[in-house]
């Protein structure tokens, strides 16, 4: 079944614009570029989905703490909210008996977006979202000191497959090898890959 990309920006990024294009696990996946009469083709396959996935809380609760009629709270009040943000652990843990690649999207999924730390009140900043690096571990630590809105969060686990792997892992060329990152595309250099996850959410 053919779907045809579309421009998202002046970037070189793409996008298909219809709703009729479901992913999943298994599934294969090729894509084609012609540019100048030049054809580029690549292909992949959707991992399986993380299993075991699952976070150790689901609630954390802190101390509000506001400006009144514009005073910034005294250092005391500032240093306690501070030990009480860092007191808190939250992990989100999954299966990876074979250490496989995986990496975490934590975002924000709450229409109203009040600043956890004190300020004026709302942040004209958009929504928070936060990707760590890509790691062969079971869990990731969410730190709560960084997170900026009280609120609801999704706490995404990709698994990433093989050739994406493979490029992560080559990110550092050495120019005494002379060699090339890895690459899946025939007729051109790069990568084309397809992830797959789960989600985890706590406030």
């Amino acid at each position: 079944v053919p779907y045809t990309l579309v421009s998202s920006s002046d970037t070189g990024t793409y996008h298909y614009p219809g709703d009729d294009l479901l992913i999943e696990t298994g599934d294969v996946f090729s894509i084609e570029a012609t540019i100048s009469e030049k054809t580029a083709t690549g292909s992949t396959s959707v991992p399986d989905s993380p299993q075991g996935v699952f976070i150790s809380t689901e609630t954390i609760k802190l101390p509000e703490i506001d400006f009144i009629d514009g005073v910034r709270p005294d250092f005391e009040t500032l240093m306690a909210f501070r030990e009480a943000v860092q007191s808190f652990e939250l992990t989100v843990v999954w299966d990876n008996p074979n250490g496989e690649l995986y990496f975490v999207v934590i975002e924000s999924i709450s229409n109203n977006q009040i600043s956890i730390f004190p300020t004026d009140g709302k942040f004209a900043m958009g929504r928070f979202r936060q990707v760590s690096k890509p790691t062969r571990e079971s869990s990731y630590e969410i730190k709560i000191g960084e997170l900026t809105y009280w609120g609801g969060y999704v706490a995404k686990v990709y698994r990433v497959n093989q050739e994406y792997s493979d490029l992560y892992e080559n990110l550092e060329q050495d120019s005494r090898d002379l060699n090339e990152p890895p690459t899946n595309i025939k007729n051109g250099l790069g990568i084309f890959s397809a992830f797959n996850s789960q989600n985890v959410y706590f406030e």
